[in-house]
């Protein structure tokens, strides 16, 4: 039926479109048009009408959710618990990742001292003014202050100075 519906719109679609290039006045346009829209309004099928109820078709929805994919859905919540049981007791088993944890935290309870009395040791060696000063340079944790760091470094070693290289002959 859809078929011979298709056809039938496709041969009237095809006359339709001839005898409005053979038209010669507008007389004959507004009569094609017309004849047209009668044609297409009397060959088209009816607009089909709803069978049944709302309340039939709110029925039938709900049969469907609570057939289909209400299996579905069992289906893959079986899946997600077997993949997390799965995981808990495999992949990241809870006890022993609480046990661990544990472990740590007993570790830094017996370590923080020690730990902490190795970051109040006193590292500073120099003795002598001049060493202790470029000691304090380079140990204030400052990283502007490369003018007072050269100056210490003069004061400490002697001023540092740059040795021209001698030229060297070409051998021809």
């Amino acid at each position: 039926m859809v078929l011979l519906t298709n056809v039938l719109f496709g041969l009237l679609f095809v006359l339709f479109t001839f005898w409005m290039v053979v038209a010669r006045t507008r007389r004959q346009v507004l009569a094609l048009t017309l004849a047209g829209i009668l044609l297409v309004t009397l060959v088209s099928p009816p607009a089909a009408q709803a069978q049944g109820s709302l309340i039939g078709a709110i029925q039938s929805v709900l049969n469907v959710i609570n057939g289909l994919i209400k299996t579905a859905m069992n289906s893959i919540n079986s899946v997600r618990s077997a993949i997390s049981n799965f995981y808990q007791q495999a992949t990241w088993p809870v006890a022993l990742i609480n046990q661990a944890k544990a472990k740590v935290t007993q570790m830094i309870g017996k370590y923080r001292g020690l730990m902490q009395s190795i970051f109040n040791i006193n590292l500073k060696s120099a003795t002598l003014p001049n060493p202790v000063a470029l000691e304090n340079v380079m140990r204030n944790h400052q990283t502007n202050d490369f003018g007072s760091l050269a100056s210490a470094y003069g004061n400490a070693y002697g001023v540092f100075q740059l040795r021209q290289r001698p030229a060297t002959q070409t051998v021809r």
